[in-house]
């Protein structure tokens, strides 16, 4: 899902999964990332912007030193006409700010779940450890 000159982005397979079963629902998921991708730019490589404003926080409490583990709270749909950047849908996502890799990790709608899958997260953690 790579948009031309835009960031190398990596979609893990849980992540495929889950954009799979949410594009039978919301089918504009697809062109509402690359829009998501210009703004998680902004927000980590704009020095003046701080990402809480734009709506991705960094996920505490995961049991090891997070290196960009962030969940987008705020993520338009234009399947979800009238709600804007308040959908619902969640992102989680880790951002190397020194290669501008986008790595993403999961996606769901906070209805269906409350919160982000840590044991993915643990687990996607562990695999990049053996693959350095």
């Amino acid at each position: 899902m790579n948009s031309g000159g835009g960031p190398k982005v990596i979609e893990h397979p849980g992540f495929r999964r889950d954009l799979k079963r949410l594009l039978k629902k919301y089918p504009s998921l697809r062109d509402d990332l690359k829009v998501f991708e210009k703004m998680l730019l902004l927000a980590h490589q704009d020095q003046t912007v701080q990402p809480e404003s734009l709506g991705f926080f960094r996920i505490s409490d995961l049991g090891f030193k997070n290196d960009g583990v962030y969940i987008a709270k705020k993520f338009a749909c234009r399947s979800l006409k009238g709600s804007g950047a308040r959908s619902g849908i969640r992102v989680v996502y880790q951002f190397n700010t020194a290669t501008g890799v986008i790595e993403y990790i999961e996606m769901f709608h906070k209805k269906e779940k409350p919160m982000a899958d840590k044991d993915r997260i643990k687990k996607l953690y562990l695999e990049n450890l053996d693959d350095r």
